[in-house]
Formats: C-alpha cells, sequence, structure tokens
C-alpha cells in the first residue's frame, strides 16, 4: 500500500481509530509536507533532534500500533503504512543530523578570543566600567548606589546565553566574563555575599572595587585572600566605614576617652585583615560618591592610599590564603 496523505488519514479517521496521540498527528503532518515539499528535510530533522518529546512520541505511537494490529489483523496494512511513515521520519532525521563544531578542541586561546568577541567590550555600559548588582541580595543597613539605568543593567541574560552550552563551556566563558570586568560592591556585606555564594566569580575575579562600610569587613576581607586572580583592588573609604570598628577599639573604647570627634580609619572594622592582602598589581583608594556618604578628607585618602601600596602589592608569602573562611 502507497502511503497515506495527511488529508487521507484524517478523511477515513485513522488518527482515532489508532488512538494516535497529538505529538503524534504533528508528525505525521510534517512528514506530509516534506513530501510534497512544503517543509525541507532539515526542518524535520532539527525538529525531532531538538526534541526528545518527539523521539519518545514516535516510539510509543509504534508500539501501540503494532499492539492494535495484533489485535484488529484487518487493518494491518493500513497501520503498517502508519508505522512506516513514522520510521521514515527517524530516518530523516538521523541523515540530516548536523555536524556540531568541535569547539572545545580549539586551542585554549582561540577559545578566549571567541569569548571576548562574544562579550561586550568592559566599558560598553558607562563611564564607570563597573558591572553592578542587579538586586541587592543582603539585609544589611548599608547605603547603596542606584546608578543610571544604561550603568545599572549590565548583567543582561542575552549576553551569557553562551554560558548555557554545556558545563566545560560555560566554566571557560564565565571565567572569561569575571576576568575582564570590573565588578562594584556596595559595601563589604554585599561582597561577602557574592563571594561566597559565586566559586566562579571567586575563583576568576580580576578586578574590584568596592565601598568601604559594613558589618562583614572581617569576612569579606578574608574571602578576598582566596581569589587568585584578583589583581586590581579599589577601596572607596567614607565617613560609614569607621560606623563599625574593631573588638580592640571596642574594648578601648570603653575606658579610654576618644580625643577626637572622627574615629581614625586605623580602627575601622577590617584594616587588619584589609593590610594581610598581598599579590596585587594595582591598588588606589578613591572618594565615594556624594550621594552614598559623607567622604572623609583628602589627607585621610592619600594616607589610606599609601598605605594600600605599601602593603597590598607585596608578593604572596607561602600558604597565603589557605587558612582563611572555608567553603
Amino acid at each position: 500500500m502507497n502511503d497515506i496523505s495527511y488529508y487521507d488519514q484524517r478523511t477515513k479517521n485513522l488518527h482515532a481509530k489508532f488512538a494516535l496521540s497529538p505529538q503524534a498527528r504533528k508528525l505525521l503532518k510534517v512528514v506530509d509536507d516534506v513530501q510534497i515539499g512544503r517543509v525541507d528535510d532539515a526542518e524535520l530533522g532539527r525538529m525531532i533532534r531538538q526534541s526528545p518529546a518527539y523521539r519518545r512520541a514516535i516510539s510509543e505511537t509504534i508500539s501501540s500500533i503494532a499492539i492494535f494490529i495484533a489485535q484488529n489483523p484487518q487493518d494491518a496494512e493500513t497501520g503498517a503504512t502508519l508505522i512506516r511513515l513514522l520510521t521514515k521520519i527517524l530516518q530523516i532525521a538521523d541523515a540530516n543530523a548536523e555536524t556540531m563544531l568541535p569547539f572545545m578542541k580549539f586551542p585554549p586561546e582561540i577559545r578566549n578570543m571567541i569569548y571576548r568577541h562574544y562579550l561586550p567590550k568592559p566599558g560598553f555600559y558607562g563611564k564607570t566600567k563597573a558591572m553592578y548588582p542587579a538586586d541587592k541580595k543582603t539585609t544589611c543597613a548599608c547605603s547603596h548606589e542606584v546608578p543610571n539605568s544604561w550603568q545599572r543593567k549590565t548583567w543582561k541574560s542575552e549576553e551569557l546565553a553562551l554560558a548555557l552550552v554545556s558545563s566545560a563551556v560555560r566554566q571557560e566563558f564565565m571565567a572569561a566574563f569575571y576576568r575582564d570586568r570590573l565588578f562594584f560592591f556596595n559595601c563589604t556585606c554585599e561582597m561577602e555575599h557574592y563571594l561566597s555564594t559565586n566559586d566562579a566569580l571567586r575563583r576568576n575575579v580580576g578586578n574590584i572595587k568596592f565601598h568601604w562600610c559594613g558589618p562583614q569587613a572581617v569576612t569579606a576581607f578574608k574571602l578576598l585572600k582566596r581569589c587568585p586572580n584578583l589583581r586590581s583592588l579599589t577601596v572607596m573609604p567614607s565617613m560609614a566605614t569607621t560606623r563599625w570598628v574593631t573588638k580592640r577599639q571596642q574594648l578601648y573604647g570603653k575606658f579610654f576617652t576618644q580625643s577626637s570627634l572622627r574615629t581614625r580609619l586605623t580602627d575601622a572594622l577590617g584594616i587588619d585583615e584589609l593590610v594581610e592582602l598581598r599579590g596585587y598589581k594595582s591598588v588606589s583608594a578613591v572618594h565615594c560618591g556624594t550621594r552614598v556618604s559623607f567622604r572623609r578628607t583628602n589627607e585621610e585618602l592619600a594616607n589610606l592610599h599609601a598605605l594600600l601600596v605599601s602593603t597590598l602589592k607585596q608578593d604572596k608569602e607561602a600558604g597565603y590564603g589557605e587558612d582563611e573562611v572555608e567553603d
């Protein structure tokens, strides 16, 4: 018996007779379109390869038709024709299987070049060239800078679509993404949250800028020790920096009168952990935005900058970062 057109199948009510599922009926319609030239073989092949549900529907339909034929021998010829049509769909899909690009066989240097060309330029989103967190993930009371929309919308899903190709590509792609950009954190609480929950960020980030404030400064600075590729650090002190002080200063403050109204930066929470950081190529201290907090004096900023340059640019010692915060 020749192949039955989709029109004849509907006219003879074969779909209801053989209890075909909606997916099976759709496939029979598509294969009929292929036979009359309305749809090409490649399109049908992609449709089947990209949907495991269609393959499962074909196998289940063939099994149900075979059971129906065993129970109704008089319809064996019609059932065999439907099975042949469904089998033809699998043959078309397998025959037109597209040869995939052996991307992971390219040298790492070539793959990294492709990642860089795929991603927008690091400075595409405004003069700051910084990646701002899209949403506030912490419950701290620290002030958060709200940049303009063209600065804020930097973490777009379509930019990271390449990371969904495979786990191997995701690992390399996200490494390139984190390595080539400047990431800004509104406070040490936010920085601690992202570095402790995002291993890929912590392992690969190369450039961080943060507002030094918040009660999580100690933990956040210890996590910076565990960022092996971090080469550039920009610190933004403010009057909010000394809202939280070291345990040493808390103890002394109970017994000694403070000689000035302004708490010194050397008493700010996290100062001891900050000056223990090592191995940076670029370090700097800059004023915070006036909308975020009151600024420190220029003298304090210059002194902090000199302190960071003299300590953070030193070479890492053996075992550096191994005794810090655990995952």
